[in-house]
């Protein structure tokens, strides 16, 4: 708690010691003693975290703080730590194992780190993942776009698995599939009830749909290069083609629109 050296007495930490003061006697005064309690009481330190942000699939920011009271020549141990997940969201940031030494009340005040919709990343099938990219973009803070790039096919999720963009998905309203892209994955478009519209951008206009890799709205419509094929029919709210067993995504957008069992009047004489 304390040391002594001649008539000085240092304090080293916080707690309590019993003091005894002594004199020796002379001639002219009685020799003294005197014993005493000291206590120290723990000074008050104060962490504050930073709030953080990062954008969902990114690695986490540093978590950094800043504190108050802390005396000269001491330092902290430790590290601060966060709620679990890695979905879009707000994640409360904990004190962890971040501590002071025992001459210390420390008051902790916590921060968030905010985790925000992925705006961008890669999307191609097992092996060749970096092949295909997916953006979204809006104007003026409106409605999504989602733009797949790149060459060959996009993944296929799994029964439990989510889109990379799930967090937006309900704000995305059109999907443009550039050129190069060969198939659409199982269920990656699923989430995106509020899809409005598909333009497809490869010079052939064949696109390969995966098991359910469009959401079953109504209203969704297609703009494709002008090829015009005989074979269409509804399903999940858009017109589809069926070639050579592959179901595809092929519809004009001059092409009237047909129903179950129907087949609609070709309006070129460019057919395949």
């Amino acid at each position: 708690i304390a040391t002594v050296s001649g008539n000085t007495l240092t304090i080293k930490k916080a707690g309590s010691t019993t003091v005894t003061a002594t004199q020796a006697g002379t001639a002219n005064y009685d020799a003294f003693s005197k014993e005493f309690t000291l206590t120290v009481n723990k000074a008050a330190l104060t962490i504050t975290a930073d709030a953080q942000t990062k954008e969902a699939g990114q690695a986490d920011p540093a978590l950094t703080y800043t504190v108050v009271g802390l005396i000269e020549g001491e330092t902290l141990t430790g590290e601060l730590t966060r709620e679990e997940g890695e979905e879009a969201g707000e994640y409360s940031i904990l004190q962890g194992t971040l501590a002071a030494s025992d001459n210390y009340t420390v008051t902790f005040v916590g921060a968030i780190l905010t985790i925000t919709p992925a705006m961008s990343g890669t999307l191609g099938e097992e092996g060749h993942e970096t092949d295909v990219t997916w953006e979204l973009k809006s104007e003026s803070k409106g409605p999504l776009t989602l733009t797949i790039s790149g060459t060959g096919a996009t993944k296929s999720l799994a029964t439990d698995e989510t889109s990379p963009w799930n967090a937006s998905a309900d704000q995305i309203t059109s999907v443009v599939i550039d050129e190069g892209i060969t198939k659409i994955g199982d269920g990656l478009l699923g989430g995106c009830t509020s899809l409005k519209s598909i333009v497809v951008e490869n010079e052939d206009g064949v696109v390969a749909l995966g098991d359910n890799a469009l959401p079953a709205v109504k209203g969704l419509t297609a703009d494709v290069p002008g090829h015009l094929y005989n074979e269409y029919r509804i399903t999940d709210g858009i017109q589809l083609l069926r070639r050579a067993g592959i179901e595809t995504l092929l519809l004009p957008i001059q092409q009237p629109i047909c129903h179950p069992g129907t087949h609609p009047s070709p309006t070129s004489s460019h057919q395949t």
